[in-house]
């Protein structure tokens, strides 16, 4: 049964334990923007884009400049939800990764028309990296961005709910730094070939993530209260199981 707290600040009771019976009214609607999010920038990962600074120029996935978006997500699910369902999240967006991924293969090996064979090859050129991309995708999000969850619900409670700009950014600078040094040294060690192409790429993309989830933190904050408002939920993971192969809420 739902428990429910009474808090102080916003002077009315929110449920604060989550059961799979938890009624829920936006909670599919994140869900759907981060399956979104996630199949889109795992494509998009294989494009390469130039970045010049100064004397210096160095290729970063185009997947980068939306990504953090998928962290921003997650914290505002694991504040508002909880980290059972921050991890449904999580789950659901992998599952959706591996659905287009599958779907994709399956298209591209198709007979195609004799006098489009360069199309063709480009498809298979292209699409032929997106299932080594997409398997170090899934193993640093579920590493790097459980780890990010799982902070931000411990620190919530060690906090009792306070401090929560703090608690985000303090999250991401650990889940971002353990995401990308498994992500991209499975996806571009090998790829971009040298050490020093690697760095630039892993540097520019941590601090632009980094600013990015700073930058937008008021309104994480702003979306992450109403959402309590309206849902009247803040989820706090006292007795949760932080198992993160488990899927189900109880």
């Amino acid at each position: 049964m739902p428990i429910r707290m009474m808090l102080t600040k916003s002077n009315c009771q929110y449920i604060t334990t989550m059961t799979e019976t938890t009624h829920m009214r936006y909670f599919h609607i994140l869900c759907a923007f981060q399956v979104m999010l996630f199949i889109t920038t795992n494509f998009l990962n294989i494009r390469l884009v130039p970045i010049n600074l100064g004397n210096t120029t160095f290729a970063v996935g185009g997947g980068v400049f939306i990504f953090p978006l998928s962290f921003i997500i997650q914290d505002i699910c694991t504040e508002v939800y909880g980290y059972a369902r921050s991890r449904q999240l999580l789950w659901l967006s992998i599952i959706g990764m591996i659905l287009s991924v599958l779907y994709s293969n399956f298209i591209i090996n198709q007979p195609h028309f004799s006098n489009k064979i360069k199309n063709f090859n480009n498809f298979i050129f292209i699409f032929s990296e997106i299932p080594r991309h997409t398997l170090a995708d899934i193993t640093g999000l579920i590493i790097g961005s459980l780890l990010n969850d799982f902070l931000v619900a411990k620190s919530k409670i060690k906090y009792k709910g306070n401090l929560i700009y703090f608690r985000y950014i303090s999250s991401a600078f650990t889940g971002e730094f353990i995401y990308q040094c498994i992500s991209y040294s499975m996806a571009w060690v090998g790829e971009l070939g040298e050490l020093w192409q690697i760095l630039p790429f892993f540097t520019f993309a941590y601090i632009y993530k980094i600013t990015f989830i700073i930058s937008f933190s008021p309104a994480t904050v702003l979306i992450s209260n109403k959402l309590k408002s309206i849902e009247e939920l803040d989820i706090y993971d006292i007795a949760t199981n932080f198992n993160p192969l488990k899927f189900k809420v109880n």
